[in-house]
């Protein structure tokens, strides 16, 4: 008899009982690490056109993107050619330092430190804007006349021969994260590229080094639960004018101004008189290390110069060891940070300094202490001293493993489950079970006994996954992780072999008649022909199978365990039991219809010593 394959309208029943769960609409956050170098700036690695990840420097002080050119990290492109006077500039710090450099789109994908596989590919059509770095300059005194900066063309040297840059040593460019966008005409140029986070949709973005998992990320996409634990927020200023971004052009958001509203700052040394608290507009700045604040007549009391270090060797302006600054946001969050003894002798991290700027800047030593949220669906800037996650943390009820579309608390090797619980997933994400099945799916990973189990479907209330062909009878610990946050292991029993058959309506088993009808009350089964039953939770099999991968059609993975069928307490001869061709994890059994009666009559499957439930067929 051939084996006979699952019809449509029987997927369709089992379909409904697979996504019968909802999940409220939201957006699904993607949280990617940072890496802190040495010089105590953040770095996000990122791909230009399927290139090599390389890092980049993480500037929440600055909106655009420029990369160096490397042919072989920066495949599709095609190196800088500009000349005077049509060299287009960005300046930073003082307005001495920065790049030349030529606009130009790339498509580009973010990583996390170390890894080859992408976080987040930033979807645009045409790729984002990015400005290919021609030259970086420092002392810069017209156009054409800047010193050019020997490191950064030593690593772009070093790089182009074939050997990586360690990212504690220098970076590619500049991957601006600024809340902000213009487009400035300047004798040199036009600055007019734009903030590929903002031109993501999801309605902002949280830079943090405290969280969620205790080192630095950025997380795209913001959701009610991420605003939740922002309580300290500030309106950010719209864009107006000409010549500046009202919106990012890809994404819609709105952009804003690169300042905030003022915060208060108070600073104190021992011995001296207090300085504040007074206030000044300021940015919020990756890019350094530091905290810089502008100078007297600008809003900064004039006593503040007598906090400056008088060691001859402080040419930056850092104020005296000792010295405790403390910020306060509009709604009362308050960072405190102390310039420690030897400041002098160490990097930019934990200084404050007192220079000739008319608003502050506050580095990554803020970050290290404060999460930020850039909500630009609401136009404000939110601060949280906690460690924020990108959702609740996910539990799992009690008893709440079982085989799938059914009731038991057994499953078996191989088998499919639900996993029910609260925070399960983001949001709803499913995959093709005539497919290889991925162990990842919207930020979800499970696990049994530590093995990744290949996931189906998954939303806030229920994952359907399969059990690992490796796993051991017994009880085994099942651990679900949703964006990096785990819940506590969950046990589950496993055995041999824990038939289910599957069911539609009033306990109807998801039964095919000879002719491929599905068997219903309507539609009864003849005595002597062959049914198809369609069951979860088989047997090993053979050839057995890695996991995750649909059933060959040739050769068929055949039950090992002997399986028998009743039907109304009378056997049936059974031809076929194992899986189905071109499913995950789907099992069938084919049987003759014994002689009974005429009417409904429970049917049940036998595997080795394991009994399925008993769902109804009909015959005649």
């Amino acid at each position: 008899m051939p084996i006979q394959r699952l019809p449509l309208i029987a997927v369709l029943s089992c379909q409904a009982v697979c996504f019968s769960q909802t999940s409220p609409s939201n957006v699904q956050p993607v949280t990617i690490p940072l890496y802190q170098n040495g010089n105590y700036n953040l770095e996000i690695y990122a791909a230009l056109n399927g290139g090599i990840p390389v890092p980049y420097l993480f500037d929440t002080g600055s909106y655009s993107f420029y990369s160096a050119y490397v042919p072989r990290l920066w495949p599709g492109s095609v190196n800088s050619t500009l000349s005077p006077p049509t060299k287009q500039y960005v300046f930073y710090g003082d307005g001495t330092y920065g790049y030349t450099f030529d606009p130009t789109t790339a498509a580009v994908s973010l990583f996390a430190p170390g890894s080859t596989i992408p976080a987040f590919a930033l979807p645009a059509p045409g790729g984002y804007q990015v400005g290919k770095i021609e030259t970086p300059f420092f002392d810069y005194t017209a156009p054409g006349k800047y010193t050019p900066d020997p490191a950064y063309a030593k690593d772009v040297a070093a790089d182009q021969a074939g050997a990586l840059v360690p990212p504690d040593s220098g970076f590619f460019g500049t991957f601006g994260a600024g809340p902000w966008g213009s487009i400035t005409n300047t004798p040199q140029g036009t600055y007019s590229l734009s903030n590929l986070i903002a031109e993501v949709p999801g309605g902002g973005y949280v830079v943090a080094a405290n969280g969620p998992t205790g080192t630095a990320s950025v997380t795209i996409g913001l959701n009610d639960f991420i605003r939740s634990q922002f309580p300290y927020t500030a309106k950010m200023t719209r864009q107006t004018g000409a010549k500046q971004f009202t919106s990012f052009p890809i994404s819609g958001n709105p952009a804003y101004t690169g300042t905030n509203p003022p915060i208060t700052f108070t600073l104190t040394q021992p011995g001296m008189p207090q300085v504040g608290p007074f206030q000044l507009q300021y940015g919020l700045d990756t890019g350094t290390g530091d905290i810089s604040i502008g100078s007297a007549g600008k809003g900064v009391p004039a006593a503040l110069a007598s906090y400056v270090d008088p060691n001859p060797a402080n040419k930056s302006g850092y104020l005296r060891a000792g010295t405790t600054l403390t910020i306060t946001t509009p709604n009362g969050l308050s960072f405190t940070e102390t310039v420690p003894a030897n400041y002098l002798n160490i990097n930019t991290n934990n200084t404050i300094r007192y220079d000739g700027s008319d608003q502050a800047v506050i580095g990554y030593a803020f970050y290290q202490k404060i999460a930020v949220m850039y909500d630009l669906d609401n136009g404000i800037v939110g601060f949280t001293p906690n460690a924020f996650q990108a959702a609740p943390p996910p539990t799992v009820s009690a008893g709440g493993i079982v085989i799938h579309a059914g009731t038991s608390a057994v499953v078996s090797p191989g088998s499919l489950i639900d996993i029910y619980g609260t925070n399960l997933a983001l949001t709803p994400a499913g995959a093709d079970v005539t497919k290889q099945l991925p162990t990842s799916l919207g930020n979800v990973k499970v696990t049994v006994n530590g093995a990744a189990a290949p996931l189906i479907y998954v939303s806030e209330g229920q994952i359907i996954c399969q059990v690992p062909y490796i796993t051991a009878a017994g009880t085994a610990s099942v651990v679900v992780t949703v964006n990096g946050v785990a819940a506590p292991a969950a046990p589950v029993t496993v055995q041999a072999a824990a038939p289910n058959i599957l069911t539609y309506g009033t306990n109807r088993a998801v039964v095919q008649n000879q002719d491929y009808s599905v068997n219903s009350a309507k539609n009864a089964a003849a005595v002597g022909t062959v049914l198809t039953a369609y069951l979860i939770g088989s047997g090993p099999v053979t050839p057995a199978l890695k996991g995750g991968e649909p059933a060959p059609s040739s050769p068929l993975s055949t039950e090992t365990l002997t399986t028998t069928v009743s039907v109304g307490g009378v056997p049936a001869s059974v031809y076929y039991a194992g899986l189905t061709p071109g499913f995950v994890g789907l099992m069938q059994v084919n049987f003759t219809v014994p002689k009974v009666a005429a009417g409904d009559h429970p049917m049940q499957v036998t595997i080795g010593t394991a009994a399925s439930n008993s769902a109804i067929i009909t015959t005649k």
